[in-house]
């Protein structure tokens, strides 16, 4: 289903454009003591669905982006990052990369929200994009 492909298709496109801050993907090690401020990435995949007229499977997700920041640094800075995040996502159709065997993928609409209850030491803002790819068979 290209699970691993689109994931390190994803990771590539925002480690290319995320200029904000630090960025960590999931599985990486990260000593958070080491920053003030830093992004962390999670790629979830959630339902397919076979699409027999396109003989084809449609693959849905879901791009998690948590910005961390200090609380000396504040809610303002960590809404700040994470609204820059936002554009590299809205309604943006990420092209095939074949190096990695990766499907087009579709980001639908960024979805920015405050963390209510952080990690202690931490002030946290989120940005969920949907996405989906196709599979075809």
């Amino acid at each position: 289903m290209k699970f691993k492909e689109s994931q390190a298709s994803i990771e590539k496109y925002l480690g290319d454009h995320w200029s904000g801050n630090n960025i960590v993907f999931e599985n990486e090690p990260l000593e958070a003591d080491l920053y003030d401020e830093y992004a962390s990435v999670v790629v979830a995949f959630g339902g397919t669905d076979k699409r027999a007229i396109e003989n084809c499977y449609k693959v849905i997700g879901l791009l998690i982006v948590t910005v961390n920041v200090r609380p000396g640094v504040g809610i303002s800075r960590a809404l700040e990052l994470a609204n820059t995040l936002s554009p590299l996502l809205a309604s943006y159709e990420l092209p095939a990369d074949p190096s990695l065997s990766a499907p087009v993928v579709q980001f639908v609409a960024p979805s920015l929200s405050k963390v209510q209850r952080p990690p202690p030491g931490w002030v946290q803002a989120q940005v969920s994009c949907p996405f989906y790819y196709f599979v075809f068979i």
